[in-house]
């Protein structure tokens, strides 16, 4: 049997055991952190790369759709609203302008009066006949 001095022995074994295996896990946490850390920044550092590559494509394939949409604008687009422009102007030319119109109106009812008054007379002188 054990007395209480072998126990308290082991007791103090154990605790000194255990501030050993706690320092050697504290040691191998620190260890483990620091690898961690060390794995996250170059992924970071790859994570930005990726992003700048990504970027730097988007912005080609931005900059040449672009230069496509213009290209297409300068060799169909433009030259078809031209022509339309064209067609207007020559459309508004034949047109009789606003105020000869109103002009004209004027003149008609002037005109219509004249031969309900002429178509009258008319045939007041074929009656008296």
């Amino acid at each position: 049997m054990l007395d209480a001095n072998d126990i308290q022995v082991i007791r103090d074994l154990l605790a000194e055991e255990r501030k050993h295996t706690e320092a050697m896990l504290a040691e191998e946490r620190k260890r483990a952190d620091e690898k961690f850390d060390e794995e996250r920044k170059r992924a970071d550092i790859k994570f930005d790369e990726e992003r700048k590559r990504s970027d730097e494509k988007f912005e080609r394939i931005q900059q040449q759709m672009h230069d496509d949409m213009m290209s297409v604008l300068e060799s169909d687009v433009y030259p078809k609203l031209q022509l339309l422009a064209e067609g207007h102007e020559a459309i508004l030319e034949k047109l009789t302008p606003a105020n000869e119109i109103e002009s004209m109106k004027a003149d008609i009812v002037v005109l219509k009066e004249a031969v309900r008054q002429l178509s009258a007379r008319l045939n007041t002188i074929q009656m008296a006949q």
